[in-house]
């Protein structure tokens, strides 16, 4: 009654900076919100990431997903940011990572024209390592999107048809195509 039956005061007084608030089953009442509750939130994520679990940076989008937050008492947090991955993470590492890059991405991702290119210039040229789009064309299959957990990205943008991937890259070859090069005239 002392700490006016808030159990992490009690707790704390007994075993002072040995656990966070976030620890336990239930957070603090209002502990996440507003502004404080937000800074917090970022701190709690960034603390699990990078102390607890000491996740590389490149592998965050592959590591962070709904368990996550549910196994590391963050559930409070999760509902902070409309239940997305991405949201969090880019609030935690503002600018780091594109919507793209997590196994959940957030609702109407794909229906974003300039991160399906992005998606796709990665998964072709950095994850596949083709020379041109002229390679790709011969040579991606199916099963690359599997392999390279894009399953969504084929389901949702193409209907899962390779048919309509390789038209979006004799699309992007047009493109290139029909660019300019920049000449300046000063």
């Amino acid at each position: 009654m002392l700490y006016g039956w808030n159990y992490y005061e009690v707790i704390d007084n007994a075993y002072p900076g040995r656990f966070k608030p976030w620890q336990f089953q239930q957070a603090p009442d209002k502990y996440w919100d507003g502004e404080e509750g937000k800074r917090r939130a970022i701190e709690a994520v960034k603390y699990v990431i990078e102390e607890e679990l000491k996740i590389p940076l490149e592998e965050i989008p592959i590591q962070i997903n709904i368990h996550f937050f549910y196994q590391h008492s963050l559930g409070g947090v999760f509902s902070l940011f409309g239940q997305s991955p991405f949201q969090v993470v880019e609030a935690v590492y503002p600018g780091v990572f594109k919507p793209w890059q997590f196994a959940h991405v957030p609702m109407n991702c794909w229906k974003n024209e300039e991160y399906v290119r992005e998606a796709m210039v990665d998964f072709l040229f950095k994850k596949l390592h083709f020379s041109s789009y002229e390679e790709a064309f011969l040579k991606l299959k199916g099963s690359h999107f599997t392999d390279f957990q894009l399953t969504g990205l084929f389901q949702m943008v193409f209907d899962s048809r390779m048919n309509n991937v390789k038209e979006w890259i004799k699309n992007q070859l047009t493109n290139i195509d029909n660019e300019l090069p920049y000449v300046d005239l000063d």
